[in-house]
């Protein structure tokens, strides 16, 4: 260890020059020289690597660096070390001031000063580091050590210390610093100044800069760690790690790292979208949950080191990588209100949800896949309202599940195994294809639409443009919806059974039948119609309740009824050309209801018989067969018939009728 044990002032005369008041006063390696003898002193130090202990007071002439290789340390009550104009002390180890009134700090002036250091800071009792100078100059200490978090610079600082009067403290890139307990930067006269990170500050447990005027930023790619709860607050709330009054700057393109054993959230700092090459870190053994809807954007990565990251009432999107999930600790927790979107353009083969009881804590809301890549779920996940499959191939492997009432949006993704219908198989979910990735017009439909008899709600097509076409036959308890596109039931001729209403808003040419069946099934009423007319190929009415056109419905080749009435209503039941006579088991309960102003009509081509099996809705069976006798058939020429439930005012006759007429 070297002693500067004399007092030393400034030398005028040059600035790399010393001076001592006590003649002779040199230390144990003779690095320093009376002026006297008109010799310079050197400006490095230390070359041993000693600590030098500052004994007495020690003033730096003008302009002057002074570099140490070793650390520096100080004895004695208010020993200091003054600064006076631009002067800058290199300190390749640690610099320990901890004694009454031990201190660095400046001359009366506008000048700046700059203190460069390599090892750790350590201030205590009534020590302090500032500029004191009356002017309006600045002091820059700046942290340039520590390479990794396992070999840190440790910053110290016991509440009655000072590291903050207007001085500025910076973490350069490639360094790493670590606090020790909570520091205060107590600004001098009120003014306060900034704590930039460029390099690494790992919080831990402890705070910066609670109660203290002045600034944090984190530079675009530094890296922030902490350990409290929450983890990072924007300013000026008095929580989180980071606690200056007068504006904290988190870049969204920073690295944030939560770390340590207490549950987290991430607090309202933590940016709402991380853009590249931003990295979140997990590394909290009693997890981490969101404050905020959050994104990562693609380029950006999601590290898991140790713990789960909670989505609660909020969004997560991730658009970039995640890394480090496992099946028992590192995973996503979903909740009841929780939002999931993974927009990946890469592979994600191991995604571990963390769903522990089915259909209840550890559901995802909504669940949105729009990814041209694939992800592979590793563990099961329930979706409690909104399956969006967008884009990109879902492993699901069976690991999906679907509880009842939820929807299912499909663009252009894909399944590779079907879900699973609720807990017990008994879901039923809402399947929709619509818009939402790159808005496929091409569709064929896959394991998203249920083919069991009981698992599918409703069935919408609004997709402008597109073209849907099935690769299953479809029972829909709920409604088919047409709403823009096309539904197309294949070459192979799929046959549709709608059990509710089939409302075709889209257009005349909505649904392609090609030579499929749509069987009205099921045992409650029912419309046939929506604002525009549909053509069928095949139509079967097997409905223990009743079906009620509500705009005209055509059917091209064969009509049955094996259950139910089919009402007319106010429109037109239209059989084709080319249509067979109407089969089925005909009844009180079975027939056609031709009863208000619309008609069953048979388009004519040539002379035919045509038997039509229609009563009123009181249950009347009153059936009618029509035979033509014609030379020449105009175009859309039909016979037609509607029931009336009324004497015919034709007939004059007051005692011979019937109350009905055709």
């Amino acid at each position: 260890m070297c002693l500067i044990a004399a007092l030393f002032t400034a030398y005028t005369a040059g600035a790399t020059a010393w001076q001592t008041n006590v003649a002779g006063a040199v230390d144990s390696l003779g690095s320093w020289v009376d002026v006297a003898t008109g010799l310079i002193a050197p400006t490095t130090f230390d070359s041993s690597g000693d600590t030098w202990t500052i004994q007495n007071n020690m003033t730096l002439a003008t302009a002057h660096t002074w570099t140490v290789a070793g650390s520096v340390g100080f004895s004695g009550t208010n020993t200091r070390i003054t600064l006076s104009n631009n002067d800058t002390i290199n300190i390749a180890g640690n610099l320990t001031i901890n004694g009454t009134g031990e201190h660095i700090s400046s001359t009366t002036g506008t000048f700046n000063f700059v203190i460069n250091l390599g090892g750790n800071l350590s201030l205590a009792g009534s020590s302090y580091i500032a500029h004191t100078g009356a002017g309006f100059g600045n002091g820059t200490f700046n942290f340039n050590g520590g390479t990794t978090f396992a070999s840190p610079q440790i910053l110290t600082v016991t509440s009655t210390a000072n590291p903050g009067g207007r001085m500025n403290y910076n973490v350069l890139a490639g360094s790493f610093i670590q606090l020790a307990g909570n520091v205060s930067l107590r600004p001098l006269g009120g003014v306060g100044r900034t704590f930039t990170v460029k390099g690494t500050l790992n919080c831990q447990g402890y705070t910066l800069g609670a109660g203290n005027t002045g600034t944090f930023v984190l530079g675009a790619a530094g890296t922030l760690a902490t350990g409290t709860n929450p983890g990072i607050s924007a300013s000026p709330t008095a929580s989180g790690c980071i606690r200056m009054t007068s504006g904290r700057t988190f870049p969204a393109t920073a690295n944030y790292i939560y770390l340590g054993t207490i549950a987290q959230t991430t607090g309202t700092g933590l940016p709402a979208t991380l853009a590249p090459p931003a990295t979140l870190v997990i590394n909290d053994t009693a997890g981490v949950t969101l404050t905020r809807s959050t994104t990562l954007d693609s380029g950006t990565v999601l590290d898991f080191v140790t713990g789960r990251l909670a989505i609660g009432a909020f969004t997560l999107t991730i658009k970039g990588i995640t890394a480090g999930m496992n099946a028992t600790t590192n995973q996503i927790t979903g909740g009841a209100n929780s939002n999931l979107t993974v927009a990946s353009p890469f592979n994600l083969d191991s995604f571990y949800f963390n769903q522990t009881t089915i259909g209840t804590t550890n559901n995802i809301r909504t669940f949105t896949y729009n990814s041209t890549g694939s992800l592979t779920l590793r563990n099961g996940m329930v979706v409690s309202n909104t399956l969006n499959l967008y884009n990109g191939t879902l492993n699901d492997s069976a690991y999906l599940t679907m509880n009842n009432a939820t929807t299912l949006n499909r663009d252009n993704g894909v399944l590779t195994s079907a879900p699973l219908w609720g807990a017990t198989g008994a879901s039923v979910v809402n399947v929709r294809y619509t818009t939402g990735g790159p808005n496929n017009l091409a569709v064929t439909t896959g394991l998203e639409l249920p083919t069991t008899i009981t698992n599918l709600g409703s069935l919408t097509v609004i997709k402008p443009g597109a073209l849907i076409t099935l690769a299953s036959s479809p029972v829909a308890n709920g409604n088919i919806t047409l709403t823009s596109g096309t539904l197309d039931a294949s070459p192979s001729n799929y046959t549709i059974t709608a059990n509710r209403n089939w409302v075709n808003n889209a257009g005349a040419t909505a649904f392609t039948a090609e030579n499929g069946t749509v069987v009205f099934g099921g045992t409650l009423a029912k419309t046939v119609g929506g604002i525009y007319p549909t053509t069928f190929y095949n139509a079967q009415m097997n409905d223990a309740g009743s079906a009620t056109l509500t705009n005209d419905m055509f059917v091209n080749d064969s009509l049955t009824l094996l259950a139910g009435l089919l009402k007319t209503g106010t429109v037109n039941l239209v059989l084709g050309y080319n249509a067979a006579p109407i089969s089925g088991t005909f009844s009180g309960t079975s027939m056609i209801v031709p009863q208000r102003t619309g008609r069953v009509k048979k388009l004519l081509a040539a002379n035919d018989t045509f038997f039509f099996p229609v009563g009123d809705s009181l249950g009347n069976f009153s059936p009618i067969a029509l035979a033509t006798a014609s030379t020449a058939f105009d175009s859309g020429a039909f016979e037609g018939i509607n029931l009336n439930n009324i004497k015919d005012p034709n007939n004059a006759n007051t005692t011979d009728y019937l109350n009905r007429y055709w």
